[in-house]
């Protein structure tokens, strides 16, 4: 400490920077910022009031487990064995509206042949 009062002495046009934040304004600003941080839970609680009323609630719906897939191979190969069935069979969409569907190999023959209502068709 002596050192440095020696050193000032020594050079007086040597200072230090007088455009600092004073203590003032920095205890201020914490006073300020202590004060929200305290208030502001408070005033959201006195609006809020109904919302704490929501953390005590207990689930009464159990959402289901997650189904894992155990053998993904297999359960591919089973879903194309089921959809080339689908593809290649007469069935129905709809009984009460009497939809069907017909094998894709089928559909795209009628297809061909008559082409699509409303569809403009090639010149031969």
């Amino acid at each position: 400490m002596a050192d440095r009062d020696e050193r000032i002495l020594e050079n007086p046009e040597s200072a230090y920077e007088r455009d600092d934040l004073s203590l003032a304004v920095v205890g201020i600003v914490a006073i300020v910022v202590f004060a929200f941080v305290l208030l502001v839970p408070i005033l959201l609680r006195s609006v809020y009031r109904h919302g704490s009323q929501d953390v005590e609630r207990v689930q009464t719906v159990v959402p289901p487990s997650p189904t894992l897939q155990i053998d993904p191979r297999q359960d591919l190969d089973k879903f194309r064995v089921e959809e080339e069935k689908r593809l290649n069979s007469y069935g129905w969409v709809d009984r009460g509206k009497g939809i069907v569907h017909i094998p894709i190999a089928q559909a795209m023959k009628n297809v061909a042949a008559d082409g699509i209502d409303g569809f403009p068709k090639a010149a031969p």
